[in-house]
Formats: structure tokens, C-alpha cells, sequence
């Protein structure tokens, strides 16, 4: 009787462990995708999906050396045998202020989406199926940038590089390290609305999130334009990029070999 589902449960002990052991900015999700059969019958075999989000590339690399080796722990102690796939890696985004600042400069050319009453009336609806607390929430965050809007936000806000990364996970932060590159956003959604929601699917088909979408089109064609026109900032830019990757020169964390799996789930 050599369970793997044993193993997997035992690994995700292991890993619950070491969570006190990581920053407090990381983040070690896991969901078992197969655990076995009939309950009378010892699954013979047994799946886990991890992600691992940190801050810094560097430390997303030792969590997941870790992870690895509590995996061997847990099929020593079971008496089985594992197998790793790794799916996806990324990097963390490399920000460039030379070209951040242009893009501010260009964002405050633009200025910010022309809602109308439509749009604000179809935003204040739409924040009405919100959970409890969650536009308190965001409106208390926006206080730092000095938003004093509720339902649509209606400015530019100041440059700023954020103290804290967003947690998420983007292929834009490989890009950042072989390439200069900045980011902005736009406002495509009521203020609070949550990522991945039905709510944010709804507003970015609808007028508001085209007039964002828009808004970030011109933007970036007017940023552009002026880095064709203007060699030395474009030359600045690179220059800052070259400073900060001199010594972290970008290694792609997948293997030589990887290709994207067909199914969202390994086998």
C-alpha cells in the first residue's frame, strides 16, 4: 500500500511549514488536481499544481527549490516516486523611469477617458452588486494618489513607481529585462471593481472600457512617436536599462527544451 495521494498530502504539509519561513510579500498557492479514485482503493497515483509568487525573480528560485525538496521528503517517506512539470515562470517587472515619465507626460497630453452620464450612471449601477466593504476598500487606497472620485475615476494621478509590487503575474516582466519598458493604466472599470469578475468582463465591452482602451491606444502612439523623434531619451531610457541589468543579466527560467502544455493540467 504505496499511496500517492499520501505523498501529495504530506508534501502539502511540508509546504504549509514553510510558509513561516518565506517573506511576508510571497506566496505559495496549491490546488490537488488528482487524487485518486474509489476511497477503498490506495490511489496509485496522485497530482498537485503549485504557484510560487514573489516579489523578486531570485526569491520565486529558492521557494521553489525548497518546494522541490520537500517533495522529495514526502515520496521518501511514502515509498513513491514523483515527477516535476514546470508550466510557466516569469519575471518580476523591471521599471524604467525615463519612459514611465514619458508616459506621463503623454497620459496628462491626453487626459482621461471622456466618460459621460451614461458611463457614470451604468458604473454606479454596476458598483451596487459589489461585496460589502469592497469599493471602502479601494477608496481608501486611492486616497494616497488624491482621487476624490467614487464611480469612475476622472484625472491623471501623479507619476509614481509603486512602493509595493501588484501582486500578479505578467510575461511583460521577462520583456522589461531584455527590453527597456514601462507601464500605465487606465481607468476601464468602476473604482473597486475586482480582477477577474464578471463585473470587470462587463465594463470592458462596454463603452467605458473602450473609451480607457482608447485613451492607452493614444498614449502609446504619441510615446512612441516621440522616441522616434527624440534620440537622447531614447538613449536614456537605454541607458538606465543597461545600468540596472549590468549585473542580472535575464536567464529564461524555463527549460531549454519547454514547450506550452496542451491542457491546462499536467499529466
Amino acid at each position: 500500500g504505496r499511496s500517492a495521494l499520501d505523498a501529495v498530502e504530506l508534501m502539502n504539509v511540508g509546504a504549509n511549514y514553510l510558509r513561516e519561513h518565506i517573506s511576508a510579500d510571497a506566496r505559495i498557492h496549491y490546488v490537488i488536481t488528482k487524487g485518486g479514485g474509489e476511497p477503498n482503493v490506495v490511489p496509485a497515483e496522485a497530482e498537485v499544481w503549485y504557484y510560487v509568487r514573489a516579489p523578486k525573480r531570485e526569491e520565486v528560485g529558492k521557494i521553489y527549490q525548497r518546494l522541490l525538496n520537500i517533495a522529495a521528503g514526502a515520496a521518501l517517506m511514502t515509498d513513491t516516486r514523483y515527477e516535476v512539470e514546470l508550466l510557466a515562470a516569469c519575471y518580476n517587472v523591471l521599471p524604467n523611469q525615463v519612459l514611465g515619465k514619458l508616459l506621463q507626460e503623454k497620459l496628462e497630453e491626453v487626459g482621461p477617458p471622456p466618460f459621460d452620464a451614461r458611463d457614470l450612471e451604468f458604473a454606479a449601477e454596476l458598483q451596487e452588486s459589489f461585496a460589502a466593504g469592497q469599493l471602502e476598500k479601494a477608496l481608501e487606497q486611492l486616497q494616497k494618489y488624491q482621487v476624490e472620485d467614487r464611480v469612475l475615476h476622472q484625472g491623471v494621478t501623479p507619476f509614481h513607481l509603486e512602493e509595493k509590487p501588484m501582486s500578479g503575474s505578467t510575461d511583460v516582466g521577462d520583456v522589461s529585462w531584455v527590453v527597456p519598458t514601462a507601464q500605465f493604466t487606465t481607468a476601464c472599470a468602476p473604482i473597486g471593481t475586482a480582477g477577474h469578475s464578471w463585473q470587470m468582463v462587463v465594463t470592458s465591452g462596454m463603452s467605458i472600457g473602450e473609451k480607457g482602451m482608447l485613451t492607452a491606444a493614444r498614449v502609446l502612439a504619441l510615446s512612441a512617436a516621440e522616441l522616434f523623434r527624440n534620440s537622447e531619451l531614447l538613449a536614456a531610457a537605454q541607458q538606465e536599462f543597461t545600468a540596472a541589468t549590468q549585473d542580472r543579466p535575464y536567464r529564461c527560467p524555463l527549460e531549454p527544451d519547454a514547450r506550452p502544455p496542451l491542457h491546462q493540467l499536467a499529466h
